[in-house]
């Protein structure tokens, strides 16, 4: 069952709605929040953030209780912000800039600075591998999760991770908003701006496949999930139906004023649009204040929702588990860390010098660490009946080899020293691991043999 999310910025009435598409009965709602345009997440079903329109603020509603349980306060206005898809991390852009948050422990993971004026929306394909991000400098930019992730290697600053897979500068507007099919990396993305065209771009080359000019500035788009049709709403509330396997001998389609394929839906500009996954009805949401369900094929309104405040968000979502009749909440609840402001930096300890410069006689700090004690986890050498003499000596030498330090120490080494005790360790490696195969193997033999097979 699909149910609608609708948000509003009217504080009098409930602004975080979910309704029953099929008889538009209101099912659960959520109060005191001016949710911005494409200013939601979900986490696993049971949390809710909501980024505050034109404010620094974050609200985290739980579903269970209806109610506000964290105000997260950010370092800049929100513009826009979204979870991806395994509910881990939030990505949130604060008017030019992206901030990558772990939910869990708050920690700010990267900070992106590609854009150069406000982001208008931040959008991740189904399987969490990419996430594009469009915005008033008329770019659009494809960004690939994990490397976002990375930590920044002090030895190669070269190597940074706050660079785009894709730039694509194909409008000459603002980009207002865009659609990501639901096949993954290979899907088609949609964008559209004010400049009156709506692209149609590979996601994985980033190669523009189409552009369609229309009429008037585009606000919203939405597609099929077959992606035999786009949807497109305009500034002035007009939304068009474009037909994408329409024969045409150029990469340029104009969409003339014609009564089959737009229709003037509301009175101002339309923020969100979404299509069911049957593709037979269309949600448009506006800043008229009202919410319409559209026939696809009959182009007709099935039904108008009213509210006190303009729409900013009006989405089809699969029936999430705490609307359904057979849930029940679960015991542990989600755990959302204070968000912090600076970057996380792991405990990872990089030498302070560059070894390419080095020669045969520059000394190189080392730190010797304890690790006489580590190789006890191997077997108990006091058991006589299961360690054989010669395994016994040959663990004592082996152990005679390392360290006896009970501390850790630094010590300086040359170049060749270094590779001198590399090569010592791989031999002792080696021996460690023929020992252990040899007593795997003895291990495994006597099973066999009590077992008689």
């Amino acid at each position: 069952m699909d149910v609608a999310l609708i948000t509003d910025l009217a504080l009098e009435q409930p602004c975080i709605s979910f309704y029953d598409i099929t008889n538009g009965v209101l099912l659960k709602n959520i109060k005191n929040s001016m949710c911005c345009p494409n200013g939601y997440g979900f986490v696993q079903g049971e949390l809710i953030f909501a980024a505050q329109n034109n404010k620094q603020l974050i609200h985290v509603y739980d579903t269970n209780k209806e109610q506000c349980i964290k105000k997260i306060v950010c370092p800049g206005k929100i513009t826009c912000l979204t979870v991806s898809p395994d509910g881990n991390y939030c990505i949130v852009a604060l008017v030019d800039k992206i901030y990558i948050w772990q939910i869990a422990t708050g920690n700010l993971i990267n900070i992106l600075c590609k854009h150069y004026q406000t982001i208008n929306c931040i959008k991740f394909t189904t399987n969490g591998t990419y996430f594009v991000s469009c915005g008033d400098d008329n770019l659009v930019l494809i960004w690939n999760f994990a490397s976002a992730l990375q930590p920044l290697d002090s030895l190669n600053p070269e190597n940074t991770n706050d660079k785009p897979v894709h730039t694509l500068s194909h409008h000459s507007l603002p980009v207002k908003d865009v659609y990501i099919g639901i096949t993954n990396s290979r899907c088609h993305m949609v964008t559209v701006s004010l400049d009156q065209t709506c692209n149609i771009i590979d996601l994985c080359s980033g190669q523009l496949l189409s552009s369609i000019v229309l009429d008037n500035g585009c606000s919203s788009v939405a597609m099929d999930a077959l992606e035999q049709q786009i949807f497109v709403g305009t500034v002035n509330g007009k939304i068009y139906f474009i037909n994408c396997f329409e024969k045409t001998k150029s990469n340029t389609i104009n969409i003339e004023p014609d009564s089959r394929n737009f229709t003037q839906a509301h009175s101002k500009e339309i923020k969100s649009l979404s299509v069911s996954m049957d593709a037979t009805i269309l949600l448009s949401g506006s800043l008229d204040s009202s919410v319409k369900l559209w026939h696809i094929s009959s182009r007709q309104c099935l039904r108008t929702f009213s509210f006190k405040g303009g729409v900013t968000n009006a989405a089809f979502l699969h029936a999430p588990s705490f609307l359904q009749n057979s849930y029940k909440p679960p015991k542990v609840q989600h755990i959302v860390g204070n968000f912090k402001r600076s970057i996380y930096k792991p405990n990872i300890q990089h030498m302070d010098f560059d070894t390419m410069k080095c020669d045969e006689n520059s000394l190189v700090p080392i730190v010797l660490k304890n690790i006489h004690e580590s190789c006890s986890y191997i077997w108990n050498n006091d058991n006589t009946e299961e360690t054989t003499a010669y395994d016994q000596l040959k663990l004592e030498y082996l152990k005679s080899q390392l360290p006896s330090t009970n501390v850790d120490s630094i010590k300086n080494a040359t170049r060749s020293e270094l590779i001198q005790k590399v090569n010592e360790l791989q031999t002792m490696a080696n021996e460690f691991y023929g020992l252990a195969k040899d007593k795997l193997l003895i291990d495994v033999n006597g099973i066999k043999e009590i077992n008689g097979t």
